[in-house]
C-alpha cells in the first residue's frame, strides 16, 4: 500500500511539473550561447521584448513560431509566474493586440528597455517589431494578460512600477506615515523639551548664586 502511495505521489509531482511549466521561445539579434534566464535582464544596450500569445496553446508554440526557431533554436522551461516576477516593478511598454497592430503600422518608435507586444499567433508581426528595435533579446510566451500583470490596463499606461498592487502601495503609505510621525515626535522632543530643561537648570543655578 505504501509503495502504491509513493508511486502515486511521484506521478502527481511529475504531472504538476508539466502542467505548471511551459515552453518559452528565446530569440536574439545575436547568437545565443549558454543562455541564463536568471540574467536575461542584464541587457546593456539591448531591448528585452516579450511577445505575448494569449490564444495559442503552449504545446503548439514551436509549430506556430517555426520561422523564429530557424534563426534561434533556443527554448527554456518556465512559467507565466516566472515572467511576471521577471518584469515585476519595472517600467515597461505594454501593447495589446490592437495597440501592437497600430504600432507596427505607425512611424513611432518607443524608447523603453522592456516591451510586451501581443502577437496571438501572427508570426509576421515579430520581424516588423525587430525593424523598430534591432538590438534585442526576446521571449515568446503563451500566457494570459492577467497572468503576467496584476492590472493590464495600468500596465498599458506604464503604471507597472509598483506592479499595480494596491496592498503594496497601502503598506508603503503606512511605513511612510510611521517614519513621518516618528520624525515629528523626535523633532518636538529635542526642540521643545530640551530648552525647557535647560531653562529649569539655569533657574536652579541662579537661585543657588
Amino acid at each position: 500500500m505504501l509503495r502504491i502511495f509513493f508511486l502515486f505521489l511521484t506521478f502527481f509531482c511529475y504531472l504538476i511539473y508539466y502542467v505548471q511549466c511551459d515552453t518559452i521561445i528565446v530569440d536574439s539579434d545575436e547568437v545565443i550561447q549558454n543562455f541564463d534566464k536568471d540574467t536575461v535582464l542584464n541587457l546593456s544596450e539591448k531591448s528585452f521584448i516579450i511577445f505575448l500569445d494569449t490564444k495559442t496553446s503552449n504545446s503548439d508554440i514551436k509549430g506556430t513560431y517555426s520561422k523564429i526557431l530557424k534563426n534561434s533554436n533556443v527554448s527554456i522551461i518556465g512559467t507565466c509566474a516566472y515572467v511576471k516576477d521577471l518584469i515585476k516593478g519595472r517600467s515597461l511598454k505594454y501593447l495589446d493586440e490592437l495597440g501592437t497592430q497600430n504600432y507596427i503600422k505607425s512611424d513611432d518608435i518607443f524608447n523603453f528597455s522592456i516591451y510586451v507586444f501581443t502577437v496571438n499567433g501572427e508570426e509576421d508581426i515579430i520581424p516588423q517589431i525587430y525593424k523598430k528595435h534591432p538590438s534585442y533579446i526576446t521571449y515568446i510566451i503563451t500566457c494570459k494578460e492577467n497572468e503576467i500583470f496584476d492590472n493590464p490596463e495600468y500596465a498599458k499606461e506604464n503604471k507597472n512600477v509598483f506592479h499595480t498592487n494596491p496592498s503594496i502601495l497601502s503598506q508603503l503609505m503606512v511605513v511612510f506615515l510611521i517614519f513621518f510621525f516618528l520624525f515629528i515626535g523626535f523633532y518636538l522632543l529635542f526642540n521643545i523639551g530640551t530648552p525647557k530643561i535647560f531653562e529649569e537648570k539655569q533657574l536652579i543655578i541662579n537661585k543657588e548664586h
